[in-house]
């Protein structure tokens, strides 16, 4: 049969089923292609080819859904089912690179195509001038400037990057115009300018791309990692493309295998164990939070918190009780198993907050029930011990329950719970993302356990309630019962006045006030002592006239750990001055009398 035939639209183009047949694809897999390629009203890989001519047009049926392209030609109708678009999925993956670009680009334009473009813009020449729109004044105002060097931490670097690439390659002037959105609202079509229209289309591109990415997010192919137009170079780690600066990421990577080393080797846990927990979304929630608070987290997840057991072995403190429930040896894992009833009843109340977040916020409902039964059971039962769990939560209580309930407080989870919730939002009507949702899961668990914490400092660090004041009252009332045994001879005559107080009075004085009379009662007794000694000294002249310095020494002061009867004295050393040069006040030597 003779007929015409059709030429190849651009440089290195090729038929699309001559790529498959080429790709080793036969029998039904090659209908299947076939099926979705006429539902996708192509003949050539430029039919289905972005216009810059290096990666596929997502908008030409590659997510299964028929999106019938506009064509000079007439194509049959075709319904294509769910396994023919899995297949002609799987072509293109396996035709494209890993970054999803054509292993070889199309080239200029050599014949008319049957593809009719909605928009479509040629190439302009020195000395034009095109109009840039935009409904974002940021946006259009970030676009419109000219920078040589994008900084590493700015935000949405990839963007900036290729913009600034599109001003270097662009031969012609441009206007930056700010366009109003949503005018389809307020205006017929025939009533909107060109712009008007152009971002009209646009808002509906956008919209088809987050539905495709939402309903085919399940689905791992290397298509998914793509850069931008004009992006010349980006950095992926774990799948997820760094948009910004690449040294916070750098940072945590480093801070993980450190962790990772302390927890295996430090802590005895399992390398699965630690590998299988989101810590990203742990980590999320921490660089909110202040320098205070990470520090108390770290403290408490290592065991290093300012507990009684740790004080005495640090400081040598003898409050090493619960201030709460007066247990000894108290330690980092005492703080959330507490059986005082002041703090479990705070406890009961953060996790009924804590439920009822869980049914507002659209969490799964066997999540909610899993959840909110581990958390009230304080570590006393196991997830492993709850029968009425369906067989696909199986793994993550598994896993939840290797990490244990001490550090699931502490907002360590395990990762299998990210894909349940995320796939129950899918379904729900909720705006909530998945990563939002675990921040604040994360957040809520870990005000519990902080809450404890400030309830068990509150009855130890009160001002005047607290423990440690009460012990420290109690030594001061000790000594004051010790100093109101002094007689008046033990004091100076002008300091005598301090024994004729009302000591019950002073018993119930505020600390500032006790404080202040025991010291002034033991300076009076050191300038007492000192004053008898000197007074002592005067007593033994020497043969020749002039005064021996005595090898006395001024006794002991008050208080020290050497205690001695008020008035004795200790052989010493020989003191450069007088006695009279220290009881006049002057550090000039005296004449002879």
């Amino acid at each position: 049969m003779d007929y015409p035939e059709i030429p190849m639209p651009r440089e290195n183009d090729r038929c699309i089923m001559t790529l498959a047949i080429q790709l080793q694809y036969r029998g039904e897999d090659l209908r299947s292609v076939n099926r979705c390629r006429i539902s996708s009203c192509s003949i050539f890989l430029s039919d289905i080819a972005s216009a810059s001519g290096r990666t596929l047009d997502q908008t030409q049926g590659l997510q299964g859904i028929d999106y019938a392209s506009s064509s000079t030609y007439d194509f049959p109708t075709e319904c294509p089912s769910q396994r023919d678009w899995e297949v002609w999925r799987g072509f293109w993956s396996s035709y494209c690179l890993p970054d999803g670009t054509l292993p070889c680009s199309l080239g200029k334009w050599k014949n008319a195509t049957h593809r009719q473009w909605e928009w479509f813009l040629y190439g302009f020449e020195g000395g034009h001038s095109a109009q840039i729109a935009c409904d974002n004044l940021s946006g259009l105002f970030k676009s419109k400037e000219r920078r040589k060097k994008i900084p590493p931490g700015s935000k949405n670097a990839d963007i900036l990057r290729s913009l600034r690439r599109v001003h270097s390659s662009l031969k012609c002037k441009c206007a930056y115009v700010h366009v109003y959105g949503h005018q389809d609202k307020h205006k017929t079509w025939d009533q909107m300018s060109i712009l008007e229209r152009l971002n009209y289309r646009c808002d509906e591109l956008a919209k088809q791309a987050v539905k495709r990415g939402i309903h085919y997010s399940h689905i791992t192919s290397p298509m998914t990692r793509q850069i931008l137009p004009m992006e010349s170079v980006a950095v992926f780690h774990g799948g997820q493309k760094i948009i910004g600066e690449c040294g916070s990421e750098i940072r945590y990577q480093i801070g993980k295998v450190e962790a990772r080393d302390f927890y295996i080797n430090k802590l005895g846990w399992y390398a699965a164990v630690f590998d299988n927990v989101d810590w990203a979304a742990r980590d999320k929630v921490l660089s909110r939070k202040p320098d205070m608070f990470r520090m108390w987290v770290v403290k408490q997840s290592s065991g290093f918190i300012s507990s009684g057991k740790n004080m005495r072995r640090w400081f040598g403190s003898e409050h090493t009780q619960c201030p709460n429930c007066g247990k000894e040896d108290e330690d980092a894992q005492h703080l959330m198993h507490c059986p005082d009833p002041g703090r479990y009843a705070l406890f009961r109340e953060e996790v009924n907050k804590l439920t009822v977040w869980l049914e507002m916020n659209h969490t799964d409902p066997i999540l909610a029930k899993i959840i909110s039964r581990y958390v009230r059971s304080r570590g006393s039962t196991r997830l492993a011990d709850f029968h009425d769990v369906p067989p696909e939560y199986y793994k993550f209580v598994y896993e939840q329950q290797l990490i244990g309930w001490d550090n699931f407080m502490l907002g360590i989870i395990t990762s299998t719970l990210r894909p349940l919730q995320h796939g129950h939002l899918l379904g729900s009507s909720s705006l909530l993302t998945v990563d939002d949702w675990l921040t604040q899961l994360i957040n809520k668990i870990l005000h519990i356990t902080h809450g404890q914490w400030i309830y068990r400092n509150i009855p130890k660090h009160h001002a005047t309630l607290g423990m440690i004041r009460k012990t420290e009252r109690r030594a001061m009332l000790l000594e004051i019962d010790r100093l109101t045994q002094l007689t008046p001879e033990d004091v100076p005559e002008d300091s005598k006045f301090l024994l004729e107080i009302d000591f019950s009075t002073l018993r119930y004085a505020d600390t500032s006030t006790q404080n202040y009379w025991v010291h002034a009662v033991k300076a009076a007794v050191v300038a007492g002592s000192r004053r008898t000694f000197f007074q002592r000294r005067r007593r033994f002249p020497t043969s020749s006239g002039r005064r021996q310095q005595s090898s006395i020494s001024p006794p002991i002061p008050y208080g020290s750990n050497d205690v001695r009867p008020a008035g004795s004295i200790v052989l010493g050393k020989h003191s450069r001055h007088s006695s009279g040069d220290i009881l006049d006040g002057s550090n000039k030597r005296r004449k002879p009398d």
